[in-house]
C-alpha cells in the first residue's frame, strides 16, 4: 500500500487518471433521434437488392420502393422512375426525383 497516502493520485499516470467513465462520456440523445440515410445514387446501385428483398417492386416503367425507416438524400438524377416511400427527404432529393418522373412519399412517424 505505499504510496497511496494523502497524495497518491498524483503519481498514477495519465491514462489511469482519465480511464472510466467520468472523461469518456457519450452523447447517447444523438443516436437514439438519428435516422439512416440512404442517397438516390445508391438507391439506384442497390435496386436490384431491394427487389429480392421485397422492398421495391417493379410498376410499368418504374420502380416502388418502401424505405420507410429512411432519410432520402442526394441531389443526382435517377435514371429510372422512382416511387419511393420515405419517412423523411431532402429538398435536393425531392426535385432530383421528380425532374425524373418519380415522386417521393414522405410519411413521418411511422
Amino acid at each position: 500500500m505505499a504510496g497511496t497516502g494523502k497524495r497518491g493520485d498524483q503519481r498514477k499516470t495519465l491514462i489511469l487518471n482519465l480511464h472510466g467513465n467520468r472523461y469518456f462520456k457519450r452523447d447517447k440523445s444523438v443516436a437514439k433521434n438519428a435516422l439512416p440515410s440512404i442517397s438516390i445514387r445508391t438507391i439506384e446501385e442497390r435496386l436490384e437488392h431491394f427487389v429480392r428483398e421485397k422492398k421495391a417492386k417493379q410498376s410499368g416503367d418504374g420502380y416502388e420502393i418502401d424505405l420507410k425507416t429512411y432519410k432520402i438524400v442526394g441531389s443526382a438524377k435517377p435514371h429510372s422512375k422512382l416511387i419511393i416511400n420515405a419517412r423523411t427527404a431532402s429538398a435536393g432529393a425531392k426535385k432530383a426525383v421528380e425532374a425524373a418522373g418519380g415522386t417521393i412519399t414522405v410519411q413521418p412517424n411511422v
